[in-house]
């Protein structure tokens, strides 16, 4: 499997040595209380208890609360953080200010740990998993969350064929259903049709498997649920044409700011708003080593930023508090020099991408011609070998970039060391070999054209976060006789045509390098995004109902298979 990373994908670029992170006033907020004494809580919340307006934080808190290790020290409460987010493409930004699952990646990358669920057993034989929930938890409007809240996400929804037309991934193995058993209101077992060597890290995902759908609050706009005659006036009230519709608005988290979340953050704007605030959530389930209910900061102010230029010169004049997103490697020296004017500090810290950008050659593309190249090995290894990745990183990572290929990272145990330079070496003759090889042959304009002798040309798409690269590698393609252009799009409707096949060659930064399996999509198609091949991606997640079947034999079926 590891030696099929970097052809499938192919064309990495570079891991940079570090990312940027620009934030952090060097003074405490002014909003910031004293240390707080053991077992304490926030004041704001502690002046609502007083007003009868809320529960004591000791009835908020599950019976063992999940004990969050500090980086430094403990940390006083108050104060807003203040940050840049990009539009309704934008929620994964969101989402990782405020993580929630049944179990998460520890400190230590190898080892998964119990969250949400207070422990959890595998079976000698690797088919049943058994979770505990933490006793107490509840959502942010106070309600317990119990195993109700996971089989209504799954029966109810995963499973519900006018919501899901076909079960997702995450509820199979290969095509097989993964068995939800119930045994009390804190314990539930998933039981697997065969063995899965990656389905806990999958469980690892943002809001896997239910760990965060409330059913208490869903379940009036579902209509296995509501009572009819009201369901309907509320689909009417609300505009929508069906039940379908409603459901899907209301179960929106980032859309709908009065759905209840088990995140450290409620959102209390919705998606899109010029300033999309979230504010502590006063049930949350976790607490510093001192006892203090957690989260430390009252609010996260997401400002709209409809270009990163504009987000850029918010951060050089001390506008954001805290951004590593979409802050561009070659921004660093000009955040290096303002760091007084805007009072921030920037830091560098390892990543473990396998490559800070991965260009991915669409193997579904509809132009047959481009879809002929593209499903060729041997025009993708043309392209890779065009590509002048040591300028690359001396003009647009200021040659702190490591030159590599797209695959896992040497401290990770599934590490290739023949693989890292796979095709990634810069050889225009090399390339120009393999293009006559296939058939082509070079105009008296000097661009490369189809073995008809017709013109060649593709478009590079993706959004402005890496217009810099495809800018750069444009040229470089285009010096070497390749034609093509770069169209760059909203980071939302650029996810719409990925997912459709609506494009030529995309990209995106490569895979989870250290432990690559926790999101397949970068080694093979597995889903619609961010991988050569999304309508083979989508024909692999619903089981063969949807999406383009790939031809036996080829090497993204064998890499399914």
């Amino acid at each position: 499997m590891q030696k099929k990373i970097a052809v499938l994908i192919l064309i990495g670029l570079l891991v940079c040595a570090g990312a940027i992170f620009a934030g952090g006033a060097k003074e405490a907020p002014k909003a910031a209380a004293a240390a707080v004494e053991a077992g304490g809580e926030a004041p704001q919340l502690a002046a609502m208890v007083a007003r009868g307006e809320l529960p004591p934080v000791s009835e908020r808190l599950p019976e063992n609360p999940y004990v969050m290790e500090v980086f430094q020290e403990i940390g006083r409460y108050g104060g807003t953080l203040r940050r840049g987010y990009t539009g309704t493409g934008d929620t994964p930004g969101l989402q990782k200010m405020a993580r929630v699952g049944f179990v998460e990646f520890g400190p230590d990358p190898a080892v998964i740990e119990p969250h949400m669920a207070e422990r959890f057993t595998i079976s000698d034989d690797g088919l049943v998993y058994t979770f505990y929930l933490r006793k107490g938890l509840r959502w942010s409007d106070g309600e317990p969350f119990t195993t109700a809240d996971v089989e209504f996400a799954y029966r109810h929804i995963a499973l519900n064929e006018e919501l899901t037309s076909t079960p997702p991934a995450r509820v199979r193995i290969g095509t097989q259903l993964v068995d939800l058993e119930i045994l009390d209101d804190y314990t539930f077992r998933f039981v697997l049709p065969t063995i899965s060597a990656t389905f806990l890290q999958n469980l690892t995902t943002d809001d896997g498997w239910g760990a965060n759908t409330p059913a208490h609050y869903l379940k009036q706009y579902h209509a296995e649920f509501a009572e009819t005659a009201e369901l309907e006036r509320l689909v009417r009230a609300e505009g929508f044409e069906d039940w379908v519709q409603l459901f899907e608005a209301k179960a929106s988290e980032w859309d709908n700011p009065d759905r209840p979340t088990m995140r450290a953050w409620v959102a209390v704007d919705p998606l899109g708003a010029s300033v999309l605030r979230m504010e502590r959530n006063p049930y949350y389930w976790k607490v510093d080593p001192a006892g203090n209910q957690l989260p430390y900061i009252d609010t996260i102010e997401n400002r709209l930023f409809l270009d990163l230029e504009t987000l850029l010169l918010a951060t050089l004049s001390g506008q954001i508090d805290f951004q590593g997103r979409h802050l561009p490697w070659g921004q660093f020296p000009i955040l290096m020099e303002n760091r007084d004017r805007g009072n921030y500090e920037v830091y560098r810290y390892p990543m473990s991408w396998g490559s800070d950008y991965a260009f991915m050659p669409n193997l579904n593309v509809a132009d047959p011609k481009l879809n002929e190249l593209f499903n060729d090995r041997r025009f993708r290894i043309a392209l890779s070998h065009a590509m002048d990745r040591d300028e690359i990183n001396e003009v647009l990572y200021l040659g702190q970039a490591k030159v590599r290929a797209a695959t896992a990272v040497p401290e990770s145990p599934y590490y290739v060391p023949e693989v890292e330079m796979l095709y990634a070496e810069f050889d225009p003759a090399k390339s120009e070999a393999l293009l006559r090889e296939i058939g082509l042959s070079k105009g008296s304009d000097g661009y490369w054209r189809h073995k008809d002798g017709s013109e060649l040309s593709f478009v590079l798409n993706n959004h402005g976060a890496n217009a810099d690269v495809l800018e750069l590698v444009s040229e470089q393609w285009d010096s070497f006789g390749l034609k093509n252009e770069v169209v760059i799009l909203d980071r939302a409707l650029y996810t719409t045509r990925y997912r459709a096949g609506e494009f030529d060659i995309g990209g995106w930064a490569w895979g989870r390098g250290f432990q690559p399996l926790i999101a397949p999509k970068f080694v093979f198609p597995q889903d619609d995004t961010w991988n050569p091949g999304p309508l083979f991606g989508t024909w692999y997640s619903s089981g063969g109902t949807a999406g383009v079947e790939p031809p036996i034999g080829h090497p993204v079926r064998t890499a399914q298979d």
